[in-house]
């Protein structure tokens, strides 16, 4: 299974995301602050669209 973090660096995401992980999940995390694996707004849409885009993410989904 794939997981989607968003906030994932710190506080309840990064333990979201760590507890994904130890689960054996892929994880990739989405944030606003640099060291993420995409740095995302998601709040807006054309930055949500351009890194889900192939070939853009982090990540591929497909």
């Amino acid at each position: 299974m794939r997981a989607l973090v968003t906030g994932g660096k710190s506080g309840i995401g990064a333990a979201v995301a760590a507890r994904l992980a130890d689960a054996g999940h892929e994880v990739v995390i989405w944030e606003l602050a640099d060291g993420a694996d995409s740095v995302v707004e998601v709040s807006d849409p054309a930055q949500v669209d351009a890194v889900m885009k192939p070939g853009r993410a982090a990540r591929s989904w497909s």
